[in-house]
């Protein structure tokens, strides 16, 4: 976090404050101004996205679970799930979109609606088609499944570039 922030705004990397928090992500005490971040790691991946409106990222290693039916009934609803019955092999790929697509989207809501707001009530279907209150990208790269959610279509991502770094997936969005 400390060298993409230092890259973004051309400042050391010791400057900046972080402020640990049970359950959540750092805060760092001293961004700019309309400065927003997310942060989002998964079995030795990693991805931080910075934007200038509230921005949430999730990234998942794909891996097949025994449970993902029960599991997807936890946070999905009944038209989500149904997204999964299908025979063609896909159906863990759509769990896995589902699931980032509204991690990046809690993550995307500002601090003080998180509370009064879960899983289930992100409309995943609304986000895959366009919601105007919310843009999502998604994407795949390595064995993970990933997805960002911005405010506005004016944060769309251009361009994915991934480097595999010690054992780690690195992301830069464009």
């Amino acid at each position: 976090m400390r060298h993409a922030l230092s890259h973004q705004f051309k400042r050391p990397t010791f400057d900046w404050q972080f402020v640990e928090q049970p359950n959540s992500a750092p805060k760092v005490d001293n961004l700019p101004d309309n400065c927003f971040f997310s942060l989002s790691h998964s079995h030795g991946a990693i991805c931080l996205a910075i934007s200038n409106e509230p921005v949430g990222i999730d990234i998942e290693q794909k891996k097949m679970r025994p449970n993902f039916t029960s599991l997807a009934k936890a946070f999905m609803t009944t038209e989500e799930t149904e997204l999964l019955n299908v025979s063609d092999g896909t159906a863990m790929d759509t769990f896995y979109k589902i699931w980032c697509a509204k991690e990046a989207s809690y993550k995307a809501t500002p601090a003080r609606s998180q509370q009064a707001l879960f899983l289930k009530q992100i409309n995943y279907i609304a986000l895959e088609l366009g919601s105007p209150e919310k843009n999502l990208s998604q994407g795949s790269i390595d064995h993970c499944h990933l997805a960002l959610v911005t405010q506005s279509k004016s944060e769309e991502v251009k361009s994915l570039d991934a480097n595999t770094f010690n054992g780690t997936v690195k992301i830069k969005w464009i």
